[in-house]
């Protein structure tokens, strides 16, 4: 069937219709595929910012750990010369082979005595 211009159903109200509610539909289609992106690309710039956040604070975090450690190290530095001992190897640097005094007081200690550390 060939829809001509001229014709009577090309130009009935049903058809008209039809076209209109074909139309409407297709700008509430455009509406909801606008909408989805503004939310994808809201979506997307709160997911950088909270990646942002997080970077930042796992930064702030190594840093404080960073400066506890180095406290920590120069405290056993100090307590080793007061002590009159050579400074204690760092954990970094100890190797599986070495061990600590304290490691080696408790390898000597027999199972079931009790030793005060």
């Amino acid at each position: 069937m060939d829809l001509d211009v001229n014709s009577h159903l090309f130009n009935s109200r049903s058809a008209k219709s039809a076209s209109r509610a074909s139309r409407h539909a297709l700008l509430l289609l455009e509406k909801k595929v606008k909408h989805f992106e503004e939310a994808k690309k809201k979506t997307e710039c709160f997911h950088k910012q909270l990646q942002q956040q997080f970077l930042k604070e796992e930064e702030r975090k190594m840093a404080q750990r960073k400066k506890a450690s180095e406290r920590f190290e120069k405290s056993l530095e100090v307590l080793s010369r007061r002590s009159g001992k050579s400074a204690a190897p760092s954990a970094r640097g100890l190797s599986a082979s070495e061990a600590t005094p304290l490691e080696d007081a408790v390898a000597a200690a027999p199972e079931g005595t009790k030793r005060h550390v």
